[in-house]
């Protein structure tokens, strides 16, 4: 299957393998090197620890999506790091 990047960096994922992963709007995908050249990617599954443990900012403030998003970035790259030692 293939699809085409934008100008902008984006691709359109094909609906076949959208419906596989049920991937639905908003949802996170994770990108991992296989080997030089070889990406995978398949649906992020975030654990609650990723998105900031909820609890530490409940009292505290708000927490922007990009705070967020920045959560899961950081401990997914901690658990690839994990994997590959």
């Amino acid at each position: 299957m293939k699809t085409k990047l934008t100008s902008k960096g984006q691709i359109t994922i094909p609906k076949a393998i959208r419906l596989q992963l049920n991937l639905q709007e908003g949802d996170m995908v994770s990108f991992e090197q296989e080997k030089p050249g070889k990406w995978v990617f398949a649906k992020a599954t975030p654990a609650n620890k990723a998105l900031g443990c909820a609890n530490r900012y409940r009292n505290a403030r708000n927490v922007s999506v990009e705070e967020m998003n920045q959560a899961i970035l950081d401990q997914a790259a901690d658990l690839h790091l994990k994997s590959t030692k």
